[in-house]
């Protein structure tokens, strides 16, 4: 408990609130008492499809096969989510759940980020082609800035 109250100590000496937790990004499985706090960009399908199969039931099974947003439909009909747990109750959720939060290198979540939204979603097609017209081969030369800048950071 002191560690939790020199943290919030360190962060009032900053100047920055201490805010309430999203807990709609907590999933928990209660059987196998591992709680996850979902951070985009960091494999959380693949961990949402992992806590599916370890509930041992066959329909999470399947829905853990499933994609994109049918699978996050599918995840509280298996998994529970902090914001559905009273107040009253999420102490106990907590101290009694592994805590898991996996997190991405933040030059190679912005990469993925690019790649994934910018380069390959149909959203932003129109932007490609200006900027395609404006400075060919941008991507490439973005990718290898962002790879450089991170080498020479380590």
């Amino acid at each position: 408990m002191s560690r939790l109250l020199d943290i919030r100590r360190r962060c009032l000496d900053l100047h920055y609130p201490w805010k309430e937790p999203v807990w709609n990004l907590f999933v928990y499985n209660h059987q196998e008492h591992l709680l996850l706090c979902t951070v985009c960009k960091a494999g959380t399908m693949s961990w949402y499809r992992l806590l599916l199969k370890l509930t041992g039931n066959p329909k999470a099974v399947h829905a853990a096969n499933t994609q994109g947003r049918n699978l996050r439909l599918n995840i509280t009909a298996y998994l529970g989510n902090m914001a559905l747990v009273p107040k009253s109750d999420r102490a106990g959720v907590l101290k009694s759940n592994y805590k898991i939060l996996f997190v991405r290198d933040p030059l190679v979540r912005l990469i993925s980020a690019y790649r994934e939204e910018i380069l390959r979603s149909h959203r932003f097609e129109k932007h490609r082609r200006r900027i395609r017209m404006l400075q060919p081969d941008t991507s490439t030369r973005f990718i290898r800035l962002c790879i450089d800048i991170y080498y020479t950071v380590l």
